[in-house]
């Protein structure tokens, strides 16, 4: 018999999955303008991305729909920046390689819905500088954008971890890490 180990973490909130390349130097350029000015009206701090070397570890979909991920580890320089839209909110990382690409993903569950709109709403705004863009949401606002359906999804999923974390005393909900990522549920 297995022993259950003395900690684990459980990952089910909400995330946007992001990947795109953008067009053209020009592009760039307007991307962080346009980026830095929807950063400033809401009062979210960002952070410059210049990296002369990184390696970036990425899962990239194969044009044919049906075949597995690929994995792909980039190393070069990297640039862009990095959004902080709420306390309770993986940091929004645009960190783009030496081909205008870049990938990620950032976790919205413990910021609620209304930050989830506003950073679904910053990629709409943005798309047209994309050669690609291709935006996972967990939440499914950026396929259906009902903010009524985006309200009753995120009630579900916190009700989903709330009664998780009750079937262990000892867990904790939405523990930010050092990186700044978020777990769910970290349990003992």
């Amino acid at each position: 018999m297995r022993a259950r180990p003395t900690r684990y973490t459980l990952w089910m909130g909400l995330t946007i999955h992001y990947q795109g390349q953008l067009e053209s130097e020009e592009a760039y350029l307007r991307f962080i303008d346009e980026v830095l000015a929807y950063a400033a009206a809401r009062n979210w701090p960002t952070y410059p991305i210049d990296e002369a070397h990184r390696v970036l570890e990425r899962m990239l979909q194969p044009e044919d729909p049906d075949a597995d991920e690929v994995e792909e580890i980039y190393e070069g320089p990297t640039r862009g920046l990095t959004l902080l839209p709420h306390p309770d909110c993986e940091p929004l990382a645009f960190e783009f390689d030496r081909d205008l690409f870049m990938q990620d993903r950032c976790k919205t569950q413990f910021a609620g819905p209304g930050i989830h709109a506003e950073i679904v709403q910053l990629f709409r705004q943005t798309e047209p500088l994309f050669a690609m863009l291709d935006v996972q949401d967990e939440a499914e606002f950026w396929e259906n954008p009902s903010r009524g359906r985006l309200d009753e999804t995120f009630a579900a999923a916190s009700r989903a971890i709330a009664d998780l974390a009750a079937e262990d005393s000892g867990s904790s909900v939405g523990v930010v890490t050092p990186s700044g990522r978020i777990l769910d549920i970290l349990a003992e």
